[in-house]
């Protein structure tokens, strides 16, 4: 570790842990972006739903779209479709018009407005770099 830099920030084999599961979880939710996406699927399921995951250190940001329900096509998703950021536990569950009935929601969310952060110029709660869609 120390011949290319880097140094420990916790116990030994950390930033490994990091790099495995920031990869498995991009890949796990570019595959279900992928399967979501179907023709069959959308016809279906045409709504999407922010769910926050468990988190040790949830992102407010994240904590305020859990429950967001919003059409499969707005573009709001490709930047917020997670993960967005390291650690973010994040995930998309598409609806049907019956789930939304359920949920006591006639029509999908409006999407939040885009708020800039001025130290990271990326959009707020999104990690520098992670501001595109992984499917």
């Amino acid at each position: 570790m120390g011949r290319y830099g880097w140094s420990y920030n916790g116990g030994q084999g950390w930033r490994t842990r990091v790099i495995y599961d920031t990869n498995l979880r991009t890949a796990y939710q570019a595959g279900r972006y992928q399967q979501m996406t179907d023709p069959d699927v959308l016809a279906s399921r045409p709504y999407w739903q922010y769910c926050h995951g468990d988190s040790r250190h949830p992102r407010p940001e994240h904590l305020a779209w859990n429950g967001m329900a919003l059409d499969a096509d707005d573009p709001w998703w490709s930047t917020h479709y997670p993960p967005n950021g390291w650690g973010c536990k994040c995930k998309v569950v598409p609806l049907s018009r019956g789930d939304m009935n359920r949920a006591g929601k006639d029509e999908a969310d409006d999407a939040p407005p885009d708020t800039i952060d001025p130290a990271t110029g990326e959009p707020a709660g999104i990690d520098k770099g992670w501001d595109y869609n992984v499917g």
